[in-house]
């Protein structure tokens, strides 16, 4: 019988576990190739069973389960490639040892990983920064006998639409003004042609104090909601470090954290998005998402904008989003580290809704309740989810 039809043995995978070398770089070029990404799941679990010595019972259910997702399409698939089954076997496997600890790759399902990291310099408050006063808390008197060009309307809010007895200074140039929320709070303001802004935490907005010129143009480190006020001779623009949103009035979200895809969302009406150059340009309608990718296009889906909206009113709201990205806000949020220990528990998809006014353990708490992984805040103050 040709050996590329013969099955390979549970003997012959263990010796090609045995003798691979964690660096052949051919190998794993053709696991990429080949697109064999299933099977190394299954068997980095086997393998991951094999390593933290489960019992041999557990590791056959293991390497079980792996024989049975070969299909019949798979193995003529396989045959067309011209390799022999024993050859795959030994790419899949050096995949799986580039990913175990010692290797190059993200970790097994046991294997700790940092996905959010705490930090320590953090702002306490939100911070006003304008060019003739850098570093000043936000408040409504300079120092100065000039009137604010702001109203403070609370701790977290300040208007720019309405301020007091400007109209001896209407002639100035506007000021450059820059906002920064720190984590775990949010953050109004109303510009000056009565746009509203509300910016997430851990946020940066740049703005003039007052608009002039044909555009109203902002920029945006993190995340803001906006409620733009209608002007059709002034088109209101959003720009982030990868792309800009053209709007005339209307209501989106922008999230542009650091680290993460860049998103438009469309609550109401309808916005231009394009890349930083303007090489690219997509509409999209409400409850759509644009989002650029790696390639420089743009990736529009629906969505459900109820999230968007919820978290300025204080609540984390997540449908059909994965416990990886809740956590990272919750990291966000709260200021703490979050830690993996149970890599496969990120992609689960989960339906969550916490009230961001309590504490972290509130939030953890009602994780728990769903009786799929343990999260827990220990002793060092990271949060494991295992």
């Amino acid at each position: 019988m040709d050996t590329k039809d013969r099955p390979v043995t549970d003997e012959e995978l263990l010796d090609l576990l045995e003798g691979m070398s964690e660096r052949d770089g051919e190998l794993w070029q053709q696991v990429k190739e080949k697109g064999l990404t299933d099977d190394c799941l299954h068997l980095r679990l086997l393998a991951a069973a094999s390593r933290i010595g489960q019992e041999e019972p557990d590791v056959e259910v293991l390497l079980a389960a792996f024989h049975a997702g070969q299909s019949r399409k798979r193995r003529l698939r396989l045959r067309r490639w011209g390799l022999s089954l024993v050859g795959v076997a030994a790419a899949v496997l050096l995949l799986f040892l580039w990913m175990l600890p010692g290797g190059n790759g993200a970790g097994t399902g046991k294997e700790p990983l940092l996905v959010f990291a705490s930090d320590s310099a953090a702002l306490r408050s939100p911070v006003l920064q304008t060019e003739k006063a850098p570093g000043v808390q936000a408040s409504a008197d300079d120092g100065t006998d000039r009137p604010a060009v702001w109203v403070a309307k609370g701790p977290h809010e300040l208007d720019y639409h309405t301020p007091a007895n400007l109209s001896a200074y209407a002639k100035d140039l506007p000021e450059r003004h820059s906002l920064t929320v720190p984590r775990g709070q949010t953050f109004k303001l109303i510009l000056s042609d009565g746009t509203e802004v509300y910016l997430n935490a851990d946020s940066r907005l740049v703005y003039p104090s007052r608009f002039t010129g044909k555009e109203r143009s902002v920029f945006l480190d993190g995340e803001a909601y906006f409620r733009v006020a209608k002007d059709a001779g002034h088109p209101f623009i959003v720009r982030t470090q990868t792309l800009q949103t053209r709007v005339l009035g209307t209501e989106f979200n922008v999230s542009g954290y650091e680290g993460s895809d860049t998103e438009v969302t469309l609550v109401e009406g309808s916005v231009e998005v394009s890349d930083a150059d303007r090489q690219r340009t997509v509409r999209i309608k409400p409850g759509e998402q644009a989002s650029l990718q790696t390639d420089g296009g743009f990736a529009v889906q629906k969505v459900d904008v109820s999230q968007y909206i919820h978290w300025r009113e204080g609540y984390f709201y997540y449908d059909n989003v994965t416990l990886l990205d809740i956590m990272k806000e919750l990291g966000r949020w709260y200021n703490v580290s979050v830690v993996f220990c149970n890599a496969e528990a990120m992609e689960s998809r989960l339906h969550f809704v916490a009230d961001r006014r309590q504490d972290l353990q509130h939030a953890l708490t009602l994780l728990n309740r769903m009786n799929k992984f343990t999260i827990t805040q220990k002793a060092d103050g990271r949060v494991y989810v295992e």
